[in-house]
């Protein structure tokens, strides 16, 4: 130290460095602030930001509510697709659809079939659609075989329209399919697998009526804005199995069931496969009644034309042939007796089984039936029209007795409208005749069906058509 200097205090020396420091960054401070126009800016870039993502988010969330509504449209119409799919490939060969008591009708017989008097009335289907109340067989006792009795002996398709304005065209009306579908299958229901008849048609729920019990009619004019809430049911039938349907079978209740199995549906179309060629008549393929009809390979057994039936008239197919409704105009059949080569009948150059059907075929032929397929075939003495008489309502059998053995034969083989069984026919009572003026009935399967739905979304917007086949594939063979 240097003595009489002056040196600060190191006190003095920091505050006052401080002070400087201090002065200096409030003057750089503010010679680097933001200006009103730099605010203004980042306000509007922060702005450009925040609307950029609202934008890309709204479009996000647009995008996700567009797949999430494909997705449970494809949803809805596979589902539909797998529920027709399982009930068409169990469907089971039927010439007594609805519901009867075996044995209980006047006059009846125990023989596996529906005789008149021992159906069950469908009564809680009195005020459904479709099928109203099938089952009640009352043409014998009112009109005496008038053949619109109700009870439906065979599985059918009916074909019919309605008609309707496209929501993005209200100028122009449109003819849209809604078929009907009716047959037995096994399914499963109500806990347990049974064998029910089902039925698929395309309903309007916007013009459900309590009075109907809750079930929508069957749609022929739909105003534009309902259009989207077309749905397509299944309506189910089944004995109920209980106690009573063992004590007390005619009074059995008849179960039914409305299933709504896809929403949203505009057309609901069904094909079938005719994969016979009969003698070059028609070629096999996908076919609808209307179709067939046009251009039929047997002319008795092709559809029926219903001027009734949606808004311009329909066509209803049965799978079946013949009837064991008597009154009805279906051909009657001949059986030629077989031609024995035994030891006793030596030389014979032709042994040949019983042969049943028609010799020079020109109306029907059973070119549907196939080896394995199950025909009844009866005489009119054989069926008790609630004790008409015997041959009532058969020109064939009158003034004559026709011999057969009543029963169900299998089909062995079918030379082009005759057919041979496997069972033996008792001829012993022929002499050697043919029997002429035969009845019989038998159901057969179409060897593949093609469904064809038509959906759209919520809006009645972005309309969606899918064809799925369905092979049958308890197909006798």
């Amino acid at each position: 130290m240097i003595r009489g200097s002056r040196i600060p205090p190191v006190c003095s020396v920091l505050q006052a460095a401080s002070e400087s420091s201090l002065e200096g960054f409030t003057r750089r401070r503010a010679e680097v602030g933001f200006t009103l126009v730099e605010l203004l800016v980042a306000l509007a870039l922060a702005a450009m930001v925040c609307v950029s993502i609202m934008f890309i988010s709204s479009q996000a969330r647009i995008a996700y509510d567009e797949t999430v509504k494909k997705v449970n449209q494809w949803n809805n119409i596979r589902f539909a697709f797998n529920q027709i799919q399982g009930d068409i490939q169990n469907w089971i060969p039927t010439s007594d659809l609805e519901f009867f008591t075996d044995g209980r009708g006047k006059g009846a017989r125990l023989n596996g079939h529906w005789d008149p008097g021992e159906e069950v009335p469908d009564k809680s289907d009195e005020r459904g659609p479709g099928l109203v109340n099938g089952g009640v067989y009352d043409g014998y006792l009112k009109h005496k075989f008038d053949p619109t009795i109700d009870y439906d002996e065979y599985a059918q398709l009916v074909q019919m329209q309605y008609s309707s304005r496209e929501p993005d065209n209200p100028t122009e009306e449109k003819l849209h399919d809604c078929y009907q579908i009716y047959f037995r299958t096994l399914l499963y229901v109500d806990g347990g697998v049974r064998e029910a008849n089902v039925e698929y048609m395309l309903l309007d729920p916007s013009e459900a009526d309590p009075d109907r019990l809750g079930i929508p009619p069957v749609p022929k004019r739909v105003d534009p804005k309902n259009i989207k809430d077309l749905t397509l049911f299944k309506i189910v039938r089944y004995f109920e199995v209980s106690q009573q349907l063992i004590n007390r079978p005619a009074e059995a209740p008849i179960r039914r069931r409305v299933i709504e199995v896809c929403s949203n549906v505009t057309d609901f179309r069904v094909e079938y496969m005719v994969d016979k060629d009969v003698f070059g008549k028609i070629r096999p393929g996908f076919r609808t009644p209307e179709e067939e009809y046009k251009n039929p390979g047997e002319p008795e057994a092709r559809p029926k034309q219903d001027p009734s039936l949606g808004v311009a008239g329909g066509y209803k197919k049965t799978f079946g042939y013949g009837s064991v409704k008597l009154g009805q105009n279906y051909p009657l059949a001949s059986a030629i007796p077989g031609v024995r080569a035994d030891d006793g009948l030596a030389g014979v150059a032709d042994p040949r089984p019983v042969r049943f059907g028609f010799q020079n075929p020109s109306a029907i032929f059973f070119g549907e039936l196939i080896p394995g397929d199950r025909i009844f075939i009866f005489t009119a003495s054989e069926r008790a029209e609630a004790g008409v008489g015997a041959g009532a309502g058969s020109a064939g059998n009158a003034g004559k007795l026709v011999r057969f053995p009543t029963g169900d034969y299998t089909v062995k083989t079918n030379l082009n409208g005759l057919m041979e069984f496997d069972e033996d026919i008792d001829t012993s009572e022929w002499a050697g005749k043919t029997q002429s003026g035969i009845y019989y009935k038998a159901a057969y399967l179409p060897a593949a069906v093609r469904i064809t739905l038509r959906c759209v979304d919520d809006q009645g917007m972005n309309p969606k058509t899918m064809q799925r086949e369905i092979w049958i594939k308890r197909r006798s063979r």
